[in-house]
């Protein structure tokens, strides 16, 4: 199963993946779609399958990260009470992922108390590692050296 090699999901109790299970779908993206946009109303959790996507901050001077490794998890505004998403994520290959309703997570992570708690822990690690690349980025930035475009 899938959901067992992701960082999220490991050495979870099998119930809980299976209710986690019932409550996924899969959705298939080309190069250069938009998964979905800063600002938008924030519904959905991502896991990525295959592909390689964007996350960019901004609009002048965006950050922005890049994930390709299967189980690498977005969209996290969902499961936190955020109406609107953070970010911009864009694909920069097809790109295969599951996707669930942050609501619908959410109930399963309430019958799940212990595996719940795990799981939040491990998305505020990739919020943290998120942040620290971002600062990283802000603080090396050169608008000296960055290459601009005119057209």
């Amino acid at each position: 199963m899938f959901l067992r090699r992701s960082f999220l999901f490991q050495g979870m109790d099998q119930d809980f993946l299976d209710a986690v299970a019932d409550v996924m779908s899969g959705a298939v993206f080309e190069e250069g779609d938009l998964i979905f946009r800063q600002g938008e109303l924030a519904e959905n959790f991502y896991i990525l399958e295959e592909g390689r996507i964007r996350l960019s901050v901004g609009q002048l001077c965006s950050v922005a990260t890049l994930a390709s490794k299967q189980g690498e998890a977005f969209g996290w505004s969902s499961l936190l009470g955020n109406d609107k998403y953070t970010a911009t994520v864009e694909c920069l290959a097809p790109t295969k992922v599951l996707r669930v309703k942050g609501v619908e997570i959410g109930r399963v992570l309430e019958q799940h108390p212990q595996c719940g708690l795990v799981f939040f822990r491990r998305v505020a690690r990739i919020i943290r590692r998120r942040l620290i690349d971002s600062y990283r980025n802000l603080l090396t930035y050169d608008p000296e050296r960055t290459p601009h475009s005119y057209g």
